[in-house]
C-alpha cells in the first residue's frame, strides 16, 4: 500500500503542532508545501488550532487509557468500561476531523486542488535511461 498525502497530512500536523508546543518562538500560521522529486507545488497556509485541540484531545485520551492499562486495582470491567469510552472519544473526534467546514477537511480540500504530482518525474538521468542514474544534485 502506498502512502499518500492524505497519510501523510495528519503526521504532519501532529509534528507541527509538537513543535509549537514546546518552542515559544515557533507559532502563528502554518504553510505547507507539497514536494516530489525536483518539484513543489503550491503553498497552503492554514492555522493549526483545529489540529492542535484534536491532538490535545487525543493525547489526553490516549494517556487516560494508558493508566487504565496500568492500574492493577481496576476491574477487568472498569477496564473495559474505560476502554469503552476511550473508542467512543476517538470515534467523535475522527467524525468532528470529518466535517465538511473543519480545518483538517479544508486542509485537505486544498491539498486535493493542487495540480496533481503524480505523473511528475523527479530527476532524470541524462540519457533517459531508466538504469542509468540521474545527475548528483550536489
Amino acid at each position: 500500500m502506498a502512502f499518500t498525502l492524505k497519510d501523510a497530512i495528519p503526521l504532519a500536523l501532529h509534528v507541527v503542532t509538537g513543535a509549537s508546543r514546546h518552542d515559544l518562538g515557533c507559532g502563528g500560521g502554518s504553510q505547507f508545501m507539497f514536494i516530489r522529486g525536483m518539484t513543489a507545488s503550491g503553498v497552503l497556509s492554514h492555522e493549526l488550532d483545529f489540529a492542535s485541540d484534536h491532538i490535545r484531545d487525543f493525547e489526553y485520551a490516549a494517556g487516560h487509557i494508558l493508566s487504565c492499562l496500568g492500574n492493577y486495582r481496576l476491574t477487568e470491567d472498569q477496564f473495559n468500561v474505560n476502554l469503552g469510552v476511550f473508542v467512543e472519544h476517538i470515534k467523535h473526534l475522527r467524525l468532528s476531523l470529518q466535517t465538511g467546514d473543519s480545518g483538517y477537511c479544508q486542509l485537505i480540500r486544498s491539498a486535493d486542488a493542487l495540480p496533481s504530482l503524480g505523473g511528475i518525474p523527479g530527476p532524470q538521468s541524462p540519457s533517459g535511461d531508466p538504469s542509468d542514474p540521474p545527475p548528483s544534485q550536489e
